[in-house]
């Protein structure tokens, strides 16, 4: 899943709460949603607005590479702050985009490896 299709996945999501809140059903993927599946729905806008974030920073990283390719230093932003790497912290690099790449696998529901997340009303105290 690429950034415009988990915003307008987000954005999806965002609506059918919106719906729910308001006394109607919605229907997203195939199933109903009504004021019962709130958890799920909450559960999903965290799962896509966290997903957003880790594709913002995979992709800010893995520029920051190529960058490093050519430059001894680069700045840049992501969506935690302000970044400047030398290219002596091209091991630190990597390892931001490996974690990243993980942090995606297991957060893309379309990923055939995503672990199933669960939801509860315990994970939005």
């Amino acid at each position: 899943m690429d950034l415009t299709q988990a915003e307008a996945k987000l954005a999806q999501w965002q609506i059918a709460k919106q719906a729910v809140l308001n006394g109607n059903s919605y229907e997203l993927d195939g199933q109903m949603l009504t004021i019962s599946d709130l958890t799920k729905i909450h559960f999903e806008i965290e799962r896509f607005s966290k997903l957003i974030i880790a594709i913002q920073q995979l992709t800010a990283w893995e520029n920051a590479s190529l960058k490093l390719a050519t430059a001894q230093i680069y700045s840049f932003r992501t969506p935690s702050g302000e970044r400047t790497v030398h290219r002596v912290d091209s091991e630190s690099v990597l390892a931001q985009i490996k974690y990243w790449k993980t942090r995606i696998k297991n957060l893309d529901p379309t990923h055939k490896n995503t672990k199933q997340l669960s939801y509860s009303l315990a994970s939005f105290k």
